[in-house]
């Protein structure tokens, strides 16, 4: 999965860009997310009066709506933009409208010089919005219209990002993720020099956040694993394994 964070003032083209470019990443065979992020207090996700409106106001901490061709769930948790985007794990290419505080590249839409100044961040690589009607460049960095200019816009996009980094600043390649993200985008590292996804060939997530294992302990994991469930039928070796263990299996106690 590749994170893109798109952020801007508003007004300044945001979803337009988004809009834009979705249909040509879609011709070229790539699943494509998208995460608003929005500061205001009072939005309301479902409408007023509708089922799924009033089961969650009155208490339900999940609801959902399915239909034939669809469905969206709503939940009422504080979860971190981190945690939301893990929704996403199955998509190539995910673009979050707004400033997200993630080691990922980023794309500022600007409505002129004064505004890119004022918003500019050391991860940005490309600069779009209003300000692309009268900008090509600015210090180094290229500025395209997404609206007139989609496929050199993708073929930018598709060039400088990259795979989500784990976003947990270990600093094992020498940096934290977002000084690591940095010189990736300015083409000083690669992926590769992620330590943690070079090396790391078992992932283990305990209640959705990612635990550090290394060395023999990642090992250890592998080889059992592996090893319980290389007799069962459906097992193909090469194959990734994905297993879950739920939390009845300790406690089943309803809460």
């Amino acid at each position: 999965m590749r994170v893109i964070s798109v952020y801007g003032d508003s007004g300044t083209g945001k979803t337009s860009t988004i809009a834009a470019i979705i249909p040509v990443l879609k011709d070229k065979g790539f699943s494509v997310g998208y995460l608003k992020l929005t500061h205001h207090k009072n939005v309301e996700p479902d409408k007023e009066g509708k089922d799924t409106y009033i089961a969650r106001h009155s208490g339900a901490d999940v609801s959902g709506l399915h239909k034939g061709n669809g469905y969206a769930i709503f939940a009422d948790t504080k979860k971190s933009v981190l945690d939301v985007l893990r929704y996403f794990t199955a998509t190539d290419i995910v673009f979050v409208e707004g400033n997200a505080n993630l080691a990922v590249p980023k794309i500022l839409t600007a409505g002129d010089e004064a505004d890119i100044e004022n918003k500019l961040d050391s991860l940005v690589f490309m600069i779009s919005g209003k300000v692309s009607n009268i900008l090509r460049t600015f210090k180094g960095i290229p500025v395209i219209n997404a609206l007139h200019s989609p496929s050199d816009f993708v073929e930018l996009l598709l060039r400088k990002s990259f795979v989500f980094l784990p976003q947990i600043d270990c600093e094992e390649c020498g940096f934290t993720c977002k000084g690591l993200a940095e010189r990736i985008l300015r083409g000083e590292k690669t992926i590769k020099d992620c330590k943690i996804l070079s090396e790391s060939s078992v992932i283990l997530r305990i209640g959705g956040k990612r635990v550090d294992i290394h060395g023999f302990i990642q090992k250890m994991f592998g080889n059992m694993i592996t090893g319980a469930v290389s007799a069962l039928k459906g097992y193909e070796k090469g194959k990734e394994i994905d297993i879950k263990i739920l939390p009845g299996f300790y406690n089943n106690e309803k809460h």
